[in-house]
């Protein structure tokens, strides 16, 4: 058996006989420090293992931002693209509107036409409009027996009379001596037989004598418009028709 007197008798004893070495190890590490190299290990590699998922997800986390990168372009294309639609589509608009507005012009003055035609129609051809069996003797009256029959109005009055449509003079079938205060209109509108009614007031108190307030149209009038007309008590006539709404003489 060796002797052992100094430190280097019990290396050298300890280096002979391993198993003595690792009896002091363990009395002197204890349980714990033995398997620390292990435990270094094992963390070294689940350490490894979390550096490996830490790169798998900054791989996939710069494939999203690439993505997102990509997403965001494409949204702004889009949105580019957009813009344009939609100022293609105010040009558009803005040219409709244009082409709408030149319509209405165009059709105020074609409606001002057939509305001028009508009137010169109506003073040319007054019995195209009023039947014998509604009137007789019927013609239209002149410029200057308008002028005439507006200058006994007072001053304020006169525009009534020159603007009506057409001043008719006429006898009823038991022959009085009457007029027929004309308004002209393509399609009759209720302003049509205000101003007819209105303006007859006028010329019967320039003429102190029977008016009848007449509004001609072109086309047929609506049973709304017949309505009206018979509750205002104003007459419509149409051409070949004579007058197909009757109305009071306003006296």
């Amino acid at each position: 058996m060796a002797v052992i007197n100094t430190t280097s008798d019990l290396l050298k004893a300890l280096r002979e006989n391993p198993e003595w070495k690792d009896a002091v190890r363990a009395e002197i590490l204890g349980e714990r420090l033995q398997t620390l190299p292990e435990l270094v290990s094992e963390n070294t590699r689940q350490i490894a293992s979390i550096g490996d998922k830490l790169d798998r997800a900054s791989n996939l986390l710069a494939a999203l931002t690439e993505r997102l990168d990509r997403v965001d372009a494409q949204i702004a294309a889009l949105t580019e693209r957009l813009e344009r639609v939609e100022n293609r589509l105010e040009r558009v608009e803005n040219r409709l509107e244009r082409v709408e507005n030149r319509l209405e012009r165009v059709e105020n003055r074609l409606g001002k036409m057939d509305g001028r035609h009508l009137e010169s129609d109506i003073l040319a051809n007054p019995r195209s409009y009023i039947r014998r069996k509604d009137l007789s003797a019927v013609r239209s009256l002149s410029y200057d027996e308008r002028y005439e029959l507006s200058s006994q109005l007072e001053e304020n009055e006169e525009e009534e009379l020159d603007l009506l449509d057409a001043i008719l003079e006429g006898e009823t079938p038991t022959g009085e001596h009457v007029y027929i205060a004309v308004e002209a209109s393509v399609t009759i509108e209720v302003y049509d037989l205000e101003r007819a009614k209105r303006r007859a007031y006028f010329l019967a108190k320039a003429t102190n004598t029977p008016v009848l307030p007449l509004v001609v149209g072109d086309e047929p009038p609506s049973q709304g418009r017949i309505d009206e007309a018979m509750s205002q008590q104003v007459a419509i006539a149409r051409k070949q028709r004579g007058i197909v709404v009757n109305a009071p003489f306003i006296r």
